[in-house]
């Protein structure tokens, strides 16, 4: 497929590549968040982690208001799933347009 017929036109300056190629390249990774049989309703607290979820995720940012939260224990359970400090989260579903480079002040936080 012509990358441009998707995208438009591109500038003569930029360069463009895939996410996976982009991983392979740079030795990281895509992850996809925990599924609903590793985190349930009953996982979330009131203090704790917060738990990054599609709707959380703004234009180019995350949304702590209505964030919900995991205990300190679940989020070690689920480590493999803690965003770090340069991270890019998307959401699968839903608006899949929304997306957020993860900060200092993310890092850490978990994410679905």
């Amino acid at each position: 497929m012509n990358i441009e017929f998707v995208l438009g036109e591109i500038p003569k300056d930029w360069s463009y590549s895939l996410l996976g190629k982009i991983c392979e390249d740079t030795g990281g990774n895509i992850q996809t968040g925990p599924f609903g049989s590793q985190l349930h309703k009953s996982d979330y607290v009131l203090h704790g982690i917060p738990s990054i979820m599609p709707k959380d995720i703004t234009n180019n940012g995350i949304s702590e208001e209505d964030i919900s939260r995991i205990s300190p224990k679940n989020a070690e359970r689920l480590s493999r799933y803690l965003v770090q400090q340069g991270d890019i989260v998307y959401s699968r579903r839903g608006d899949v347009e929304r997306c957020a480079l993860i900060t200092k002040k993310e890092d850490g936080w978990q994410k679905c």
